[in-house]
């Protein structure tokens, strides 16, 4: 092989999305890679890097069975930075971050009510969303467009596949990156630049307009992208999402004994 592609191939992105889906097979989650969804922007076919799914039960007990399910999806973006990243952060408002929070079925016969979900007691008060006390708003880099790729991207294929594939669950859009340490995050206007630290793990959030493959309306919500390192993400899928499923897993079977 011709060292300078050999050289392309060692330096390649291709390595992290061949991580990244090894590491989620590994914990038992199917995995689509390099699926492509349409872009209403741009009429055309994109790629999403990564699809992953995992199916989750609701028991009452052994002999029973099962009695309510739903899905975890996380569309994922892997993205090699080549140049520092910094985040301007803003503060976290809740009404947004309730917002972005994906949680939904499409089928009428099995309609979930989000608004009960969130503020049932117990129930997702302590969801990462709303944990966090700012989230980033604004970004700069060297060259700004991979960040705004990683950004869009997974927001663009999440819409596009919840609308026409329709399965209840929660859905994350994420990005997953490498080539840097980690990004900064700016809190204030003339902080010490000198005196930041990069944080593995940042949310990103923005109000994003749409238009709808069903009805082809223009649609706007808030979204929130979680920015994980690579080293980080399984902890994140560990403990964060397998927590806050666990949350809709107690409010489901709540619901199953109480409508009978």
């Amino acid at each position: 092989m011709r060292k300078d592609f050999k050289k392309i191939i060692e330096e390649s992105g291709n390595n992290l999305h061949i991580d990244t889906v090894d590491l989620l097979e590994r914990m038992q989650w199917d995995v689509d890679l390099s699926s492509y969804y349409y872009d209403d922007t741009a009429n055309k076919p994109r790629e999403i890097d990564i699809i992953a799914q995992k199916n989750v039960e609701v028991i009452d007990d052994p002999e029973k069975g099962v009695i309510s399910q739903f899905k975890l999806f996380l569309f994922i973006e892997c993205k090699y930075f080549k140049n520092e990243v910094a985040f301007w952060m803003r503060p976290n408002r809740e009404g947004e971050a309730k917002e972005a929070m994906i949680i939904e079925a499409i089928r009428s016969v099995d309609e979930w009510d989000k608004k009960l979900i969130l503020e049932e007691e117990g129930l997702f008060r302590e969801h990462h969303y709303l944990r966090e006390g700012f989230i980033g708003k604004l970004y700069d880099s060297k060259n700004e467009k991979p960040i705004f790729d990683a950004l869009t991207q997974p927001i663009k294929s999440l819409t596009f596949f919840k609308e026409r594939r329709a399965e209840k669950g929660i859905y994350y859009p994420i990005v997953v990156y490498s080539g840097i340490e980690g990004i900064y995050a700016i809190k204030r206007k003339g902080a010490d630049l000198d005196k930041l630290e990069p944080k593995k793990e940042l949310i990103f959030g923005l109000n994003y307009s749409y238009r709808s493959v069903v009805d082809n309306k223009l649609k706007t919500n808030h979204f929130y992208i979680d920015f994980i390192h690579q080293g980080g993400l399984g902890d994140f899928v560990e403990e964060i999402i397998r927590g806050e499923s666990s949350e809709l897993q107690k409010y489901l079977f709540w619901k199953a004994k109480t409508d009978k």
